[in-house]
């Protein structure tokens, strides 16, 4: 028996409601495949915002870390400047002493000890930061120090 022709005109499906729900189907299909892609668009979007979630609290533990460096080193060296400015003012009392003893005193120094202890002295103040020898050079004592080396040719 030959296969019989369907005419074209003639719908494969005679009813409405049925064609209506093929086409639903279809449309309903190619919307799941649209939302399943923007899903999986979702979940790399998402993972790459964790990592570099992951990246970011990384950093901050290490800057949190250098933070805490920070503050030690700056501790330490307070500490180191606060112990400076103590041998900086032992210095500046020994010299007090030191340039007042002729005058109060009458104290008779030979003047080859002097300029021992002179030169000594100055070397000594080579070793502090020059804003201190710089004030130094400025107060009375200072002043009379620069005077007693220019004498003794120190």
């Amino acid at each position: 028996m030959p296969e019989e022709e369907i005419p074209s005109e003639k719908p494969l499906v005679e009813d409405a409601n049925l064609m209506l729900k093929i086409e639903d189907a279809l449309t309903l299909s190619r919307v799941i495949g649209y939302l399943e892609a923007k899903k999986e668009e979702i979940k790399e979007k998402s993972d790459q915002l964790k990592k570099e979630i992951l990246d970011y609290e990384r950093e901050k533990l290490e800057l949190e870390r250098e933070i805490e460096r920070l503050k030690e080193e700056i501790k330490n060296l307070r500490k180191e400047k606060e112990a400076k400015i103590v041998k900086v003012k032992k210095k500046q009392r020994f010299l007090k002493r030191l340039l007042g003893l002729g005058r109060k005193n009458e104290i008779e120094i030979p003047e080859e000890e002097l300029r021992l202890v002179l030169a000594e002295v100055d070397r000594l103040l080579g070793f502090l930061p020059e804003e201190v020898v710089a004030e130094f050079s400025q107060t009375e004592e200072g002043k009379k120090y620069l005077e007693l080396l220019e004498k003794l040719g120190v």
